[in-house]
């Protein structure tokens, strides 16, 4: 209990410490600093986007599809124009990293600096682990959510070692705990926060400073795949395995779960995950780590971190279940 009370006492010192020292500090100049940000053509990257030039940065905004819907969008909604550059970019291809960094050089020579590294684009596939393809299920994920991570801070480092400014990785609460039929996913995402915790401490020499982004089930596009790719994943599994789970029911399960159990998780405003990564964009002082959660799914989480794995299995399955109890 004493331990227990040591470590609140400790998160409080901890947080009022940052308050303070941020509100007597200096607010942070964004003239001529540019921020990049990876997958802006919806949800946390795109909001992110917005509020970054509403403070002033200069935003490189990547997108998969850049003269698709969102990007025009964000052209359309952002309060400066000439703040925002979209750039058509897939972070798994060389290519398309290659041009995003020669944008940056034409900006560098004009005195502009890279300030921050904002790696938010991710895919998710929600599926067991022996449904569907091993590309589809498990290369395509790490590609984005790891190499594409990667690829992306090695290019772009040496300049951020220079302005002494950010990496800020948006990582999710999958990267601490595993769920069923989110198991590619949740690897993914363990995997990045080994690569988060290992470049903070590697960069602490440099003053460049390392941030995980947790957010946990927001209402955004990547939700709005779980349904897609379950199905997908149930077409491309062998007829033998199928019968394995039809004699178990568990197709179904797997579907209530994906169709009325997730979506009850489910925060309504991205808007908060958009906030905070500005925060640690700005601010003097942040926190290696922000979990994006509501106090009861938090605790729930934590809990489940805490207590033997065969508990937490029990628990965690019974969630799977949950969904068999609604028509």
């Amino acid at each position: 209990m004493n331990v227990d009370r040591l470590h609140e006492a400790w998160q409080l010192s901890c947080f009022i410490c940052h308050f303070l020292i941020n509100k007597l500090l200096s607010k942070l100049n964004p003239e001529k600093k540019i921020v990049i940000i990876t997958g802006c053509d919806s949800g946390f990257g795109y909001l992110t986007a917005k509020l970054c030039i509403k403070y002033g940065f200069t935003v490189f905004a990547t997108c998969l599809e850049p003269e698709g819907r969102g990007a025009q969008n964000l052209r359309e909604e952002v309060l400066d124009r000439d703040k925002l550059v979209v750039i058509g970019a897939d972070v798994t291809k060389d290519e398309d990293i290659d041009k995003v960094y020669e944008f940056l050089q034409s900006y560098i020579r004009k005195n502009y600096e890279l300030w921050a590294l904002v790696n938010n684009a991710g895919v998710i596939r929600l599926s067991p682990i022996e449904w569907g393809s091993f590309q589809y299920q498990f290369q395509d994920i790490f590609d984005v959510n790891v190499f594409g991570v990667i690829k992306m801070t090695r290019k772009f480092l040496p300049e951020i070692r220079k302005s002494r400014g950010r990496v800020i990785n948006v990582s999710s609460e999958a990267s601490r705990i595993t769920f069923p039929i989110l198991g590619s996913y949740c690897m993914s995402k363990h995997a990045l926060a080994a690569f988060s915790d290992g470049l903070r401490r590697e960069m602490v020499t440099f003053g460049v400073k390392v941030v995980s982004i947790e957010p946990k089930f927001y209402k955004t596009n990547l939700l709005s795949m779980f349904e897609q790719s379950l199905k997908k994943c149930w077409e491309d599994t062998n007829n033998e395995i199928k019968t394995d789970y039809r004699k178990r029911n568990m197709n179904h399960i797997y579907e209530k779960f994906c169709t009325k159990i997730i979506p009850l998780l489910t925060r309504k405003n991205p808007e908060e995950v958009a906030e905070i990564i500005l925060h640690c964009l700005t601010a003097s002082l942040v926190d290696p780590m922000y979990k994006c959660s509501s106090l009861t799914l938090n605790s729930s989480s934590n809990l489940l971190t805490l207590i033997p794995l065969e508990f937490s299995d029990i628990l965690i399955n019974f969630m799977l279940y949950l969904g068999t109890f609604y028509k």
